[in-house]
């Protein structure tokens, strides 16, 4: 039996006009649109990002062209080709949602030498991964394609899960075409040999102390706090104003904050609204910071004044 692990949801990941190159966004959010065809098998576009949906759209609202393409396929692409083109038997193990159901369609599904199951979680604890003779990685790039810091090291712990499950007769497979960066060189390395526990324990520790060395270095957690202060205003101008009077204000209490660094105002790309202009400071302050109660003072203030958005060590950073 083989696996193909493909994160990524839906149809496609990109719909745009060929005439004029309009790329389809949320309305509400920056976010591009993901295709998904319905239960009746119509299309439409959903937006992963604030859950909104639109009807798939007939032509360019730019330039009215119906030349609208929808590209870069999804785990339903990959499941309706293997299906239409290979006359595969295609097991959804990602629509399962109980462990029940997942060892159900396993078994009701392993004799048959035409099945091949996908899924788009990168690790289930309730797939038996000893049972695949190949597991591959679609476009295994987008393993890493998240604005999340700690991607890299949530993904080598669901491989090691992995790695530590599958036996001699499993082959894992990383389709990429960024083979030369060093994760994927340790991955395809510790794979070409039947990777026993000790050396997926000496991969794994020698992953995690390089990205402690990484966020040491750059100042992310564990080693920091992270405050993310965020405008969202209709004014480019005045979106900038409120960041740059907060980061002057900073400075102007640089006294009262040892310890505390800040950097300039950036463009916010996570849940900015339509039509609005939202910048993100990146304030850095040490753990178990004696002065937190006058920073946090600070920047109560400084929300309340400015009406800005706080996040405390947000997984989203750009």
């Amino acid at each position: 039996m083989d696996l193909l692990v493909h994160p990524r949801r839906g149809l496609f990941q990109l719909t745009k006009c060929q005439n004029c190159g309009y790329s389809f966004e949320c309305k509400n959010c920056t976010a591009k649109l993901t295709t998904y065809r319905t239960t009746n098998y119509s299309l439409e576009l959903v937006c992963h990002q604030c859950q909104s949906y639109y009807s798939y759209p007939i032509k360019c609202p730019e330039c009215k062209s119906t030349d609208v393409v929808s590209k870069f396929g999804g785990i339903d692409d990959l499941a309706e080709t293997l299906a239409t083109k290979l006359n595969k038997n295609v097991v959804r193990l990602d629509a399962e949602k109980s462990y029940e159901k997942i060892q159900a369609a396993i078994t009701l599904n392993e004799d048959n030498p035409d099945s091949i199951f996908v899924t788009t979680r990168v690790f289930d604890p309730a797939i038996p991964y000893s049972k695949f003779a190949k597991i591959i990685f679609i476009q295994a790039e987008n393993l890493l394609a998240s604005p999340d810091y700690l991607v890299q090291e949530e993904t080598a712990k669901a491989l090691g899960e992995i790695f530590m499950q599958v036996d001699e007769k499993s082959e894992i497979i990383f389709d990429t075409n960024t083979s030369d960066l060093e994760f994927f060189q340790n991955l395809i390395k510790l794979n070409q040999d039947y990777p026993k526990p000790e050396s997926v324990d000496f991969w794994y520790t020698s992953f995690l102390e390089k990205e402690l060395q990484s966020r040491q270095k750059f100042g992310f957690p564990p080693f920091v706090n992270l405050l993310l202060l965020t405008t969202q205003e209709k004014d480019l101008q005045k979106s900038l104003q409120k960041l740059a009077a907060t980061k002057h204000y900073f400075e102007k209490s640089k006294l009262e904050l040892p310890g505390v660094t800040w950097g300039s105002p950036y463009p916010a790309k996570f849940l900015r609204r339509k039509g609005m202009f939202s910048h993100h400071l990146l304030v850095r302050f040490p753990r178990n910071y004696e002065q937190y109660k006058t920073l946090q003072k600070i920047v109560f203030g400084l929300q309340e004044l400015y009406k800005l958005q706080v996040r405390l060590n947000p997984r989203h950073l750009f």
